[in-house]
């Protein structure tokens, strides 16, 4: 063997890159060196406790497969504490878990972890089981086990960071308990379906000191009780909440609560409580904005709420924002208006913004024009819903050009809009100011369209690197014009491959121009040139 190799970190470093888990087996078995290595990389994540709980005797436990309840394991007779040794000195290696308890869809069979956990409840293990371990997700627990709830507790120590529950928690779950195991915990998921999370979430809140990022869904009358909680960590950094409820019950954290966050999502919580919560701040660096309204928010209240949002982030730091209205709230309409999106050219360097609302009313070609120059580095822009449009979108191709001009940097564009009018043609000296070389997707909606080759002509012309065009279709129902469907899809398929024809002619022009003038491809990558501008002699250059 090489020198190198008696290296541990070398060894690690190999074992890293072996995708294969059949490889890693066989080089376990290589040596006592590089099964100490292969080992590292083998048990650092597991989907299931069962391969852990076999490195006992076979003679311990039992597992039987069946075609109706799925796996089962349990084990032949009560354990004493040094039948748990051959464990112990594997489970040491794991860092991360997921463990998935219901079934994925009606009749699939479920997975082990139910039979597993109980097992370990019935023989429980004389100390932690995972003493190292980092990352726990558990999928779809439910509440079936009365002692799961302790079992999850055996599973943890004090070196867990980040906790992903979806689903119901255990029944009768102790979160003052879990705060106690796990109090370095970093980051939580909560996502309850079936019941809201108890007011004893809140006081675990408070212990955990180090926690960056939350996601939890909460009921509406804990929810005053959360974010007062939250307001008081020191380093929440990313925080997510969900809420359908109402009534919700009004926060009132104190001033200069949230010292350190930076991303923040509020979905379909009441206009009184966003203003709460972000009032409650001077000023703060966000980063990520995303914000969905309770879908009986008014126009009033949402202009306030953007208001509150103008006043207390700072304008260059928001790098993404999203607000996405339901289709059915009063305030849909007002939110594609000019008045209210131009609120947000507060934040001058957005480049990622995300606006949804009724695609059909609110925002026509005049509006894009005055909309395009307020975000000049912008890369994705999603503007009104991109399926299920109430109504033919008022905006046409000619909404193109203005983003073209102005957003140099925009890769992504989503724009619901009707493609059924071509424009008059670009001069090649509007070309200049127009042809943007940045874009290569383009979602349309629903777009309507008559002439695919017309189309195709006019996006290349002003988008030359775009790849590809996006549209919503729908076939369910010959008799609602589901065959016009049809052929308007298939039109958009045609645009789409005449793009790709159109692109690879443009680089072969670009080729020839480069032989000609060496370094024109910089001048294009920086002005947005067409190959004949740069030089004349490429309009007759023809593919091989």
């Amino acid at each position: 063997m090489h020198y190198a190799l008696f290296i541990p970190e070398i060894r690690h470093t190999i074992c890293a890159e072996v995708v294969s888990h059949d490889a890693l087996s066989k080089l376990s078995r290589v040596s006592h060196d590089w099964h100490d290595s292969a080992n590292v990389i083998l048990w650092q994540s597991l989907d299931s406790l069962i391969p852990l709980l076999r490195l006992m005797p076979a003679d311990m436990w039992k597992m039987k497969d069946s075609p109706h309840s799925g796996r089962k394991f349990k084990f032949s007779r009560p354990l004493k504490p040094l039948d748990w040794k051959p464990v112990y000195e594997i489970a040491a290696l794991v860092k991360e878990i997921r463990l998935h308890n219901d079934r994925a869809r009606m009749y699939e069979k479920p997975v082990e972890s139910e039979s597993v956990l109980r097992a370990i409840c019935d023989c429980p293990p004389p100390s932690t089981l995972l003493p190292r371990l980092r990352h726990l997700q558990l999928n779809e627990w439910g509440t079936r086990h009365k002692s799961s709830s302790r079992c999850i507790l055996q599973l943890v120590s004090s070196s867990l960071k980040s906790l992903d529950v979806t689903g119901p928690w255990p029944r009768l779950f102790n979160f003052t308990s879990l705060a106690h195991v796990c109090p370095s915990l970093e980051s939580i998921r909560c996502i309850s379906l079936d019941s809201p999370l108890s007011t004893g979430l809140a006081g675990a809140l408070v212990g955990w000191r180090a926690l960056t990022n939350v996601v939890i869904d909460v009921s509406g009358e804990t929810l005053g009780l959360i974010f007062s909680c939250l307001a008081q960590l020191p380093n929440l950094a990313g925080l997510k909440i969900y809420c359908t409820d109402c009534p919700q019950a009004i926060p009132s954290p104190p001033r200069g609560s949230f010292p350190s966050i930076q991303r923040i999502a509020l979905d379909s919580l009441q206009h009184a409580v966003v203003d709460a919560v972000i009032c409650s701040w001077d000023r703060r660096h966000i980063q990520t904005l995303d914000f969905s309204p309770y879908p009986e928010t008014s126009a009033a209240e949402l202009l306030y709420t953007i208001n509150c949002l103008v006043q207390h982030c700072e304008p260059v730091a928001l790098d993404e924002i999203v607000i996405a209205c339901d289709g059915d709230s009063p305030a849909d309409e007002r939110l594609m208006s000019f008045d209210v999106l131009s609120l947000l050219s507060h934040f001058c360097n957005l480049t990622k913004v995300t606006v949804f609302g009724p695609a059909g009313s609110g925002i026509d070609d005049d509006t894009c024009a005055q909309l395009a120059p307020l975000w000049p580095k912008v890369r994705r822009l999603r503007l009104g819903l991109d399926y299920h449009l109430p109504a033919p979108s008022s905006c046409t191709l000619s909404a193109l050009p203005h983003f073209a001009k102005y957003c140099r940097q925009l890769e992504w564009l989503t724009l619901p809009l009707n493609a059924t009018i071509i424009p008059n043609p670009v001069s090649p000296v509007g070309l200049l100011d127009i042809r943007n070389t940045s874009l290569t997707r383009l979602h349309i909606g629903q777009a309507g369209i008559k002439d695919p080759t017309a189309v195709a002509l006019f996006l290349s012309a002003i988008f030359p690197s775009l790849e590809d065009v996006d549209c919503i279709g729908e076939f369910e129902n010959e008799e609602d014009g589901a065959i016009g469907e049809r052929d308007r899809v298939h039109r958009w398929a045609e645009v789409r491959k005449m793009l790709g024809v159109l692109r690879k002619k443009e680089e072969y022009i670009w080729d020839f121009v480069e032989a000609m003038i060496p370094g024109s491809r910089d001048i294009r990558s920086s002005l947005g040139l067409s190959a004949t501008s740069v030089h004349p002699a490429a309009r007759h250059a023809t593919p091989l």
